[in-house]
């Protein structure tokens, strides 16, 4: 990625999107109409994030190799995408603050 070109839309990344509960909201009912979900839950959430954002192909990938997530199977849905959505959101911030305003 060129260095003249931002890692994010700084116009609509996870924060200014919306809220963070209310992508959280979506998500998750876009994987209980899924179900059954036999298959890794961080690159669904990811794809969902990125399909609700402007961020580019290239800051996807970035992201999906970037993102380390534990996160419980034994926990409710929502909260595992709760989970990833905040690695994500995590992740962007540490872009923004490495890569300046």
């Amino acid at each position: 990625m060129s260095q003249n070109q931002p890692r994010y839309a700084p116009s609509r990344t996870i924060d200014s999107l919306q809220s963070q509960d209310a992508l959280v909201s979506t998500i998750t009912s876009i994987l209980r109409e899924a179900e059954p979900f036999e298959t890794e839950l961080t690159p669904v959430v990811l794809k969902a994030v990125a399909d609700h954002t402007t961020l580019s192909t290239p800051d996807v990938l970035a992201l999906r190799v970037q993102l380390s997530v534990d996160v419980n199977h034994h926990e409710p849905i929502a909260d595992r995408v709760a989970v990833i959505v905040d690695a994500i959101s995590d992740e962007l911030c540490q872009w923004r603050q490495r890569d300046g305003p």
